[in-house]
């Protein structure tokens, strides 16, 4: 690029890929980080890091106190997976995380995946963990080809069903009459696998539809933009919380790893968009069939699980808001090209 007399202006860099600020620094490029996360999940996983001496002697259901930091929702040392033991035994990896942490905290500028409107308090939080680094929040980037066609595309197809079209490409939904091919209940796709969990809650067999008001319970296979889907059963990957609540979804929080349990504590307890499974600090590696059952019931037809779809239609608004022409996102996503364009002008100078 540089030989074709085309530098370009920055380089987006995963957080583990670590040796790209060499790179960066050796052709006065400007790095830009990426985590892949929410900034209040981002800004905790930085600052434990910080202080892990002081993290790696809690007891799992202790709670960390981070006075600098706005969290609406108590924080455990459980809730931080990747430190269940401590990762600096092993030589090879604490270079690792010293070579990544460095070029991190060193790194121009912060891109996050979520917008300022959802986490405006977290914003100067996350910042001051950086020397000079601004944050911009450019999220929801899922919606970024979908916000300029706002209506829903519906075709009809020769067998009654309807067929939501995002991004122009068809995905089966729903009948009519909000049915699904196997009749009504509660369903989650594993893979692809569908598990029917109508027996064991009471909602399967002839008019559990109905009772769940025509929609289903989707898994994490599935996608949260098709018609009738009344909650999301997910891991709480950033990417997939996201999805559910820029469609307006609540989700059914099941956090297994990595930042996942935050991110689940960020939808059930701080944006009240969803409901836990189970705290990661209850020390269950086991959830029975009869658990699953009693959150997928409380989330589809009980009064939290209502309260949680009203809060996950609020989002909603508020992400395709931020992605629209003049949204927060849309704004601070120029803004970054310009202080870029700018700053290659400058050096050029």
């Amino acid at each position: 690029m540089f030989e074709s007399g085309c530098p370009p202006i920055a380089v987006i860099s995963d957080v583990f890929l670590g040796w790209t600020l060499d790179c960066c620094d050796s052709f006065g490029v400007p790095r830009i980080v990426t985590y892949g996360m929410s900034g209040l999940s981002q800004a905790l996983l930085v600052k434990t890091g910080i202080h892990i001496e002081h993290v790696l002697g809690l007891l799992p259901e202790d709670v960390i106190h981070f006075p600098d930091f706005p969290t609406l929702f108590p924080v455990k040392r459980a809730d931080f997976v990747h430190m269940k033991h401590d990762p600096r035994g092993s030589e090879m990896f604490s270079l690792i995380d010293m070579e990544i942490t460095e070029a991190d905290l060193k790194s121009w500028g912060v891109i996050v995946n979520s917008f300022e409107d959802m986490e405006r308090e977290h914003i100067p939080a996350l910042e001051s963990l950086y020397k000079e680094a601004i944050a911009w929040f450019v999220g929801p980037l899922l919606l970024s080809d979908q916000i300029d066609n706002e209506e829903e595309e519906e075709d009809d197809d020769d067998d009654g069903n309807e067929y939501y079209c995002p991004s122009k490409s068809k995905r089966r939904a729903a009948g009519r009459d909000g049915s699904r091919p196997g009749g009504g209940g509660a369903a989650v796709r594993m893979g692809g696998e569908v598990q029917d969990m109508g027996g064991a809650a009471g909602m399967g067999g002839e008019g559990g539809g109905d009772r769940l008001g025509g929609e289903r319970l989707g898994g994490a296979a599935e996608n949260p933009s098709e018609l009738k889907i009344g909650g999301f059963l997910s891991h709480c990957g950033w990417n997939s919380v996201l999805e559910g609540l820029s469609m307006g979804v609540p989700l059914l929080a099941w956090p297994t790893g990595a930042e996942q349990p935050l991110n689940a504590k960020i939808v059930a307890n701080w944006l009240g968009a969803g409901i836990r499974v189970l705290e990661m600090s209850d020390g269950v590696d086991i959830v029975g069939r009869e658990v699953i059952c009693e959150k997928v019931k409380e989330l589809m037809v009980g009064e939290e699980g209502r309260k949680a779809r009203e809060r996950a239609m609020e989002v909603k608004r508020m992400a395709w808001e931020a992605m629209k022409t003049g949204g927060s996102s849309h704004r601070k996503l120029n803004e970054m090209i310009e202080c870029l364009a700018l700053r290659r002008k400058e050096a050029y100078i």
